[in-house]
């Protein structure tokens, strides 16, 4: 047990995902940890719960295999309040009847195919879990091209409990929405098991963030200001042909899911 704030708090609220069939690893992916009206939830992609894309509506795996539960890890504070990272392992099933899944999903999901899924979690003293609420956000000014990292696990078999950083770059205009979708698009070479990452802007030093009224103010002894970013779901494919390029749906429809929750389909 490792106790003391030695890392960054981002990295305790993203977890790696298994997805689980019958008791056997099936595939992996990654998720976040979401605090919300004093409610705990898991937030991922739809395509990691399905085995779909959920663009095409194909099975994703040779097989069709299709995960029953879902296995992820969560940090708590001690009584101290001092973070101690020993990464319980919790086990959440996916359904009881098959085609009513538990997770949610956004109300626009058939109409724009959105890929996130969020499921409620009752676990004992949630107040104790690290999420990702427990950063300080800032409405950071993203542009194309800025760098943004993508926090997740993209290595399999790594027993390593803490996320890898991504960096990639904003490839598409942030504020225009990509092929009619609340979406923007990521240049970054990621790996399969990093669907369902959070999606961080981060800036060193003065930081420019946007008003409530829309104008910027440059904040001069900013030292590191961090925004959230979004969603990441994973490369776009040409044909048999994956690009480097990634989707990021738009932060705020993850808190629109949990205000307003539709129920989970397969199709």
């Amino acid at each position: 047990m490792i106790k003391g704030n030695k890392f960054d708090i981002l990295s305790y609220s993203s977890t790696k995902l298994e997805l689980i069939f019958q008791n056997s690893t099936i595939a992996t992916g990654s998720g976040i940890l979401w605090r919300s009206n004093g409610k705990l939830f898991l937030v991922t992609n739809w395509h990691n719960f399905t085995g779909k894309n959920p663009f095409t509506n194909k099975s994703l795996s040779e097989g069709a295999s299709v995960p029953d539960s879902v296995r992820f890890w969560i940090t708590r504070r001690d009584v101290l309040g001092n973070i101690s990272v020993h990464h319980k392992p919790v086990k959440l099933p996916l359904y009881e009847e098959f085609y009513e899944p538990f997770w949610k999903q956004h109300s626009d999901f058939h109409a724009l195919r959105i890929d996130i899924a969020v499921i409620e979690l009752n676990i004992p003293f949630p107040s104790e879990v690290i999420t990702m609420q427990s950063n300080k956000f800032e409405n950071l000014l993203s542009q194309i091209s800025h760098d943004v990292f993508i926090v997740g696990y993209p290595l399999k078999n790594s027993d390593n409990k803490l996320p890898i950083w991504k960096r990639g770059s904003i490839a598409s205009e942030p504020r225009i929405p990509w092929d009619g979708k609340p979406a923007y698009l990521i240049d970054a070479a990621s790996r399969k098991g990093m669907s369902g990452s959070p999606v961080y802007r981060r800036n060193f030093g003065p930081a420019p963030i946007i008003q409530d009224d829309g104008s910027i103010n440059v904040k001069l002894d900013n030292v590191v200001t961090t925004s959230f970013a979004g969603i990441y779901s994973g490369h776009l494919s040409e044909g048999e042909e994956s690009v480097t390029l990634g989707i990021a749906w738009l932060p705020h429809l993850v808190q629109e899911i949990i205000d307003n929750p539709t129920s989970g389909t397969r199709d």
